[in-house]
């Protein structure tokens, strides 16, 4: 049951089925992390900014449909939910990284200040 993954144990093995449920967790827990990370350091501000936004929304949102999946004993419907949303989180995350790397050329290539023009005749 949740939050432990085998009873009572609070840190079982990492190996079998349990295991493969702890490094789905592991996985989890550092999504929520990263997302969380990235709402910090982009603000909120601009597109990537709203992106982190709503990946950091969507993961939150995620964890708490998986921690439903396991209150439910895995009931189909969740289960689809959670299937439905690890498909969208991949694709919002897809987009995030898209927009990072599109970000991270236009500024190499522009210029951080552009020169004034010059008033002056010759």
């Amino acid at each position: 049951m949740w939050p432990s993954c085998n009873g009572p144990e609070w840190f079982p093995t990492f190996s079998g089925l349990i295991g493969l449920q702890v490094q789905h967790r592991v996985a989890a827990y550092t999504r929520f992390g990263v997302a969380l990370l990235l709402c910090a350091v982009t603000r909120g501000k601009g597109r990537v900014g709203r992106g982190a936004l709503v990946a950091f929304g969507m993961v939150s949102i995620q964890a708490a449909i998986g921690v439903a999946n396991v209150w439910t004993r895995l009931a189909v419907e969740v289960t689809l939910l959670h299937s439905a949303g690890a498909a969208a989180l991949f694709l919002i995350t897809a987009w995030l990284a898209y927009e990072l790397v599109l970000c991270s050329r236009a500024s190499a290539v522009l210029p951080t200040s552009v020169p004034a023009p010059s008033s002056g005749s010759t």
